[in-house]
């Protein structure tokens, strides 16, 4: 799990990928640094093996997705609280991934309940429908009451559901988690203005905000000058930052900006993660412009 507190993702401090594997589905995957880096251990034997493969014009992914069991119960094992970034090599809502594998490691999450993780995809219809699904609490519970992770209902499991779940251990197998998750927050990608508008239409609802204490948008790469208007109103975090891999497409400092002035304008948090460009992204932050240097993180959930 690479650690990120060196410098690599601004806004987080550790990766974590229970999942690989992905298939772009825009434009704005084109540089997709997750695809250029499984392509470079896509050989047989290597972690991404049968993940990407390498063409005349460049690493693609080959659309298949692959559980990592091994890494999986991680962050249980993880004792000092850190900010975790799920699934930087995959899509935690991917298409072809299962829901209930999508349960388990949404799970992991609510046990390792001393860290803050930072989902964040492109398939936010799916994410959309997954955070409003009244079920998704109560399949959670049946999960974590059935025996995953760690066996049966141990003593430590019922103390664990007692002091964090702030109810009695269950006895029955319908077990609600409870819900949202205060320790995860659940983001998007959108850098260019028609897929962010797309984006809000399905996430800026009231049965979606119940089912998350913080949703956050990732403006990177940012691609085009974005006008969020009242949509922002819904979010509680905004990332920008510009494409940085070989032959990146540059990002106007103007658009980053224009998100940051009306952030500031409804209150909502911001962080600029970097300028872009090859090969001095400028991530830095004395190396933004004075009125750019912004790292802050959410504080509270809008209700």
């Amino acid at each position: 799990m690479a650690d990120q507190r060196g410098g690599g993702i601004t806004w987080t401090e550790k990766t974590w990928n229970p999942i690989r594997g992905c298939r772009r589905i825009s434009d704005e995957c084109t540089r997709c640094y997750a695809e250029i880096t499984a392509g470079r251990f896509c050989g047989e034997g290597q972690p991404y093996h049968g993940l990407a493969t390498l063409t005349p014009s460049g690493p693609r992914w080959t659309g298949v997705i692959r559980m990592v069991e091994d890494h999986l119960e991680d962050p249980l094992r993880w004792t000092r609280p850190q900010l975790v970034f799920v699934n930087s090599m995959s899509d935690l809502f991917y298409d072809d991934l299962p829901v209930a594998d999508i349960d388990r490691i949404v799970l992991v999450m609510a046990l390792a309940g001393r860290h803050t993780f930072q989902v964040l995809t492109k398939r936010y219809k799916r994410m959309a429908s997954y955070l409003a699904d009244p079920d998704t609490p109560w399949r959670l519970g049946q999960l974590f009451s059935s025996g995953f992770p760690g066996g049966p209902f141990t003593k430590r499991r019922a103390e664990w559901f007692t002091t964090v779940m702030q109810r009695p251990a269950p006895k029955a197998q319908n077990v609600a988690v409870t819900w949202p998750l205060p320790n995860v927050w659940w983001g998007f990608s959108a850098g260019r203005q028609d897929t962010f508008d797309q984006a809000m239409a399905h996430l800026a609802t009231p049965k979606v905000r119940a089912g998350a204490a913080v949703i956050w948008w990732s403006a990177e790469p940012l691609l085009e000058a974005i006008e969020p208007g009242m949509h922002l109103s819904a979010l509680d975090w905004a990332v920008a930052g510009g494409e940085s891999q070989d032959g990146c497409r540059p990002m106007n400092d103007a658009w980053a900006r224009t998100i940051w002035t009306r952030c500031a304008d409804l209150g909502v948090a911001f962080h600029m993660k970097q300028l872009g460009g090859h090969p001095n992204p400028r991530k830095k932050l004395h190396e933004l412009p004075p009125d750019l240097q912004i790292r802050d993180y959410p504080r509270t959930a809008k209700r």
